[in-house]
């Protein structure tokens, strides 16, 4: 796959990219086309990573699940940049442990309390908290700043945000309504959510 470094921001605010101020037809057929060729090109790859996300994180009652999250996303971003990546790179999110781990916290609290309550704030505390790790990963954000930066970029690409959320919501469910199906459903999303972020941000790796 023909892929060109992407400069790096350096922890600045997140710059709009050209296809996050896209139609949403128009970004969803992008977000599409590199989630898919992405996956095909390392589909072992994503489904074993996949996996070491969700049964490490279950085996540590949710504990390892920040850091297995970011470690999983700079994987992704290796391949999308065309670097090499292996299996053990998602482990690479340990490094960053304390920052990935206060973060995905506060997001499975906000969401839970969010969800008791009216169902609504938990769904807007998950659509607007879903790029967080992606600043940690990315920027080695605070939990502060991964948070906000996180609001603020749902909320500057908030129509192509909110259907991306809503596709990947329905697409988590197709999956676990097959056997097995979140070994295909659970990296797409994953990837899917790491493309859209740099579309958004304009931190393109190629493509």
């Amino acid at each position: 796959m023909n892929m060109e470094e992407r400069p790096e921001s350096g922890g600045a605010e997140p710059q709009a990219g050209a296809a996050g101020n896209l139609a949403p037809e128009a970004f969803f057929r992008k977000v599409a086309i590199r989630t898919w060729d992405a996956f095909v090109q390392d589909a072992l790859l994503h489904v074993l990573a996949a996996l070491l996300v969700l049964v490490g994180s279950a085996l540590t009652v949710g504990i390892l699940s920040g850091p297995l999250i970011v470690g999983y996303i700079g994987t992704i971003r290796k391949r999308l940049r065309g670097e090499p990546a292996e299996l053990t790179n998602v482990l690479d999110g340990l490094k960053r442990f304390l920052v990935s781990f206060l973060t995905a916290l506060i997001i499975a609290v906000a969401v839970a309390v969010g969800s008791f309550l009216l169902v609504v704030p938990g769904v807007l505390a998950a659509l607007f908290c879903m790029f967080a790790l992606h600043r940690v990963a990315y920027e080695d954000a605070s939990v502060a700043e991964a948070l906000a930066d996180s609001f603020g970029l749902v909320k500057d690409h908030f129509l192509n945000a909110l259907l991306l959320y809503v596709s990947l919501a329905i697409l988590s469910l197709a999956g676990a309504a097959i056997v097995v199906g979140f070994l295909l459903t659970l990296p797409l999303t994953f990837i899917a959510l790491t493309v859209a972020y740099e579309e958004f941000t304009g931190a393109r790796s190629g493509g």
